[in-house]
């Protein structure tokens, strides 16, 4: 009697050590996103954006960052060895290896990818996987 539960405890536990070990496996080994074929969350100007985490940088973060956004303004600075476009001044987006175009400062452009984050010391927005949108 005493073997049986003994037996019947040791399967119980095996049982349980494969399906944690299952589920911290599929846990962090999850496919990642791909960002450029979501919809974005939200649509708005780079002015706007920007507004909004002037206005309230904890509400803006909760609103949008690891979200999908699209987002529309002006070139003011690129990088296109790191393929880093900055627009507006303040919004810092890297893009994906596939979207170095041929950029000019100064043109509109209009942008979807994941929101990073806001960096306090620089006052930057930044953002990853971004694509050039039509």
């Amino acid at each position: 009697m005493v073997k049986t539960l003994k037996i019947k405890f040791v399967f119980a536990l095996l049982a349980f050590i494969l399906v944690a070990t299952a589920f911290v496996y599929f846990y962090v080994y999850k496919q990642h996103r791909n960002i450029s074929l979501e919809q974005p969350d939200y649509v708005l100007s780079s002015k706007d954006l920007i507004s909004e985490f002037s206005l309230n940088q904890e509400i803006a973060n909760k609103k949008y960052v690891d979200q999908t956004i699209s987002i529309y303004g002006k070139i003011t600075s690129l990088d296109l060895k790191s393929r880093i476009i900055i627009i507006d001044d303040k919004i810092v987006a890297v893009l994906l290896n596939d979207q170095v175009q041929n950029f000019a400062i100064g043109k509109e452009i209009k942008i979807k990818g994941r929101l990073v984050g806001y960096d306090d010391l620089f006052e930057e927005i930044k953002m990853d996987q971004s694509s050039v949108l039509d």
